[in-house]
């Protein structure tokens, strides 16, 4: 997924550190990190592949894991959650959306920083792109969802983006937040924070 503070490769870069300035760097202002997060996500190239820093080749089983995830919540029972509308957070391509959120949810709606893998999911997502209700281009920092909106918020790779300084909990009370983050971040694969 798309964020500044997780780091993708394109083809060309696969398996190798990203460019200095996103590694090395320290950005002591905020307006300046994102600024500089939004420019090198923009030559990220809008395929799966480029979604996963050249790790295109897990992406099914990341999706089967986090269905079988999601779907505990989307049984019956005292913490059951709805399935009629979910937002993906640094949507990307729309990855989760398609192979994740789409089968399970009503409606999706998506959120990116980067408007090309947003024009990208539209072709990508196909017939079921229809489902798509909002493509909504900015920054999860700048992102503020409508209350009681969405039964379920994915979030994954894209935490310290900064929905939650935004988006409060008690904002969406009904939905159920669900983040996926890697717990072991090789150096070349993320930069500080």
């Amino acid at each position: 997924m798309v964020s500044p503070l997780s780091w993708r490769s394109s083809e060309s870069h696969a398996g190798t550190c990203p460019p200095a300035t996103m590694t090395s760097e320290v950005v002591e202002n905020e307006l300046e990190f994102y600024s500089k997060a939004k420019k090198y996500w923009k030559a990220v190239p809008a395929t799966v592949d480029g979604m996963l820093g050249g790790y295109g080749h897990i992406s099914s089983i990341d999706i089967n894991s986090s269905r079988k995830f999601l779907q505990r919540f989307l049984r019956d029972g005292p913490n059951r959650t709805g399935t009629t509308r979910a937002l993906d957070c640094g949507a990307g391509i729309g990855r989760i959306t398609k192979r994740l959120l789409l089968p399970l949810f009503k409606t999706v709606d998506m959120v990116d920083v980067t408007e090309d893998f947003l024009t990208k999911a539209k072709s990508y997502l196909g017939e079921e792109g229809r489902r798509v209700r909002n493509y909504f281009c900015c920054g999860l920092q700048d992102f503020s969802p409508e209350p009681n909106t969405y039964d379920v918020i994915w979030i994954q790779w894209v935490i310290g983006e900064g929905l939650f300084t935004t988006c409060p909990l008690s904002s969406v009370p009904l939905a159920a937040p669900c983040t996926a983050e890697s717990s072991s971040r090789p150096s070349h694969r993320q930069p500080p924070l």
